[in-house]
């Protein structure tokens, strides 16, 4: 009897410090906001992050891109999730190819280096409907994006539970790398400032991430951004550039917070090119210049992008300049260069050495990897394209004609991308030529034949767009518009743009 009494007490003594033991060994990554600073397991922890978003660049292509970035001396990816990516239609979900998020995450931790992840569920992204899947705009009100309106939630909670579910194993508390998940995107931005939806998204997040990674925003670095952007109990950081005061932004941080690290979550070394404008640069010696004075800041900061890639498809978005958005709206390129440190085909440019030497200087580089390899090219010749088949023949069709009164929205036939022909026959009338023949709304790009001859082309840069058309009185004719969809817009107060209106 008194031997089993004592090794029934050293079991137990066993277990409880077992339990204590792992207890003690739990991974955490935590703000010291008296400190100002990261902690990580309790030491002091500062990254330095590149934006490298899985959906733009050929799956075959991630691992060199990330090791390309680790060479460079970062410790740190930071990438978006685009719901409409992975699921393209209600209930139908894509985690295969380019859309294999968890391989993507797996490439990043077998480098050792940490995850910053972006799930939005709105993301902007320079990426049609800001990252939006455009099925939302069938089964949501207009003016409840990005709102507490039930119906908008009931998807974002839907697409959540398959989503974070997948990414728990890979929290940094989980034994995973990634640190930190942001809750929504720069919504100080947008005109809603709805405290209850932005609460209630917190909710949601913390409900799937717990305490195994900081919560955090983003928002401009301007007073009425993080007016509304911030989120009660997320650590709020801030956004910018080059011209800007690197001091004068992360006030806006610290005046909210009283305390804790500085961070620039997106640093722009470069920018998003528009369609008919000059292809922007930005200079390599003004990225060095802000990157030491954020470093002697003691901030963190993520450059926004290091790599962008390419919009492949019909994948970019559209932005607005005016406050008029048909007056206003200008295209996204298919290329998404963005003058980053790693070109569109991933090759190392000045800016990126500048860079690596900046961070070796400050002491700052993880890695002195020089060994990387140039992308080989190849020389393909001269090749001319043929006339393969006319937009009028049937097979063309990749869905079986609809009848209307009216025209229907690209949505509301359950298209997402591309072009669209409406048709009409015009029949026996006295018409006075030339007739005047109005569209109110193109979104966006319309191209008007009669008989299947053009005639004319007609654009969403202005809100009312006529044109003459000379109608034949003798016989029937059939008039055709060929609508372009360039890209729903993605950043600002008209999201909800529907093609066509």
């Amino acid at each position: 009897m008194h031997f089993i009494g004592v090794y029934c007490f050293l079991s137990l003594f066993i277990f409880v410090l077992s339990e204590t033991k792992n207890l003690t060994n739990k991974r955490t990554f935590i703000v010291d906001y008296e400190k100002n600073e990261f902690l990580k397991d309790g030491e002091v922890f500062r990254f330095v992050s590149g934006d490298l978003h899985y959906f733009r660049i050929p799956k075959l292509y991630w691992k060199d891109r990330i090791q390309k970035i680790k060479a460079a001396g970062l410790n740190a990816i930071t990438t978006y999730v685009e719901w409409s990516l992975h699921e393209p239609f209600p209930g139908t979900y894509n985690f295969e190819g380019m859309a294999d998020l968890e391989y993507f995450i797996k490439l990043i931790q077998d480098e050792g280096m940490y995850l910053l992840l972006r799930p939005g569920p709105y993301i902007c992204a320079e990426r049609d409907f800001g990252g939006f899947p455009y099925w939302l705009l069938n089964v949501t009100p207009k003016g409840s994006l990005r709102t507490n309106d039930s119906s908008y939630k009931k998807y974002v909670s839907r697409w959540f539970s398959v989503l974070m579910p997948k990414m728990q194993p890979y929290l940094y508390g989980n034994g995973g790398n990634i640190i930190m998940v942001q809750v929504e995107n720069e919504y100080g931005s947008y005109y809603a400032c709805d405290s209850n939806y932005k609460l209630w998204l917190r909710d949601l997040f913390k409900s799937y991430v717990e305490n195994n990674a900081l919560l955090y925003t983003i928002d401009i670095c301007e007073q009425k951004n993080f007016d509304c952007g911030p989120i009660p109990e997320v650590y709020a950081t801030v956004d910018f550039g080059i011209s800007s005061n690197a001091s004068k932004c992360f006030n806006f941080m610290k005046k909210l917070q009283k305390g804790g690290p500085p961070v620039n979550s997106e640093f722009y070394p470069g920018w998003l090119a528009h369609w008919q404008e000059p292809h922007p640069t930005v200079n390599s010696d003004d990225v060095v210049r802000q990157m030491e004075s954020m470093l002697s800041l003691n901030a963190s900061f993520s450059f926004y992008m290091f790599h962008g890639g390419t919009n492949f498809g019909f994948t970019s978005g559209a932005n607005i300049n005016d406050t008029n958005e048909n007056i206003g709206y200008v295209p996204q390129l298919t290329s998404y260069d963005y003058d980053a440190p790693l070109t569109e085909a991933g090759d190392l440019t000045e800016k990126y050495f500048k860079i690596k030497q900046t961070l070796e200087n400050a002491k700052y580089s993880g890695t002195n990897d020089t060994s990387l390899t140039p992308m080989l090219k190849a020389a393909y010749g001269v090749y001319y394209l043929q006339p393969l088949v006319s937009i009028f023949e049937t097979v063309t069709h990749r869905i079986k004609p609809v009848t209307s009164d009216t025209p229907l929205t690209f949505e509301v036939m359950d298209i997402n991308t591309g072009f669209v022909m409406y048709e009409t026959t015009l029949l026996n009338n006295n018409f006075q030529n030339p007739v005047n023949f109005t569209v109110n709304s193109v979104r966006d790009r319309a191209i008007i034949y009669l008989d299947q001859v053009q005639v004319g082309t007609m654009n969403r840069l202005k809100a009312n767009t006529t044109m003459f058309l000379n109608i034949s009185n003798d016989s029937s004719q059939k008039l055709s518009i060929l609508i372009e969809n360039q890209g729903r817009i993605n950043y600002g107060d008209f999201i909800e743009d529907r093609k066509v209106d």
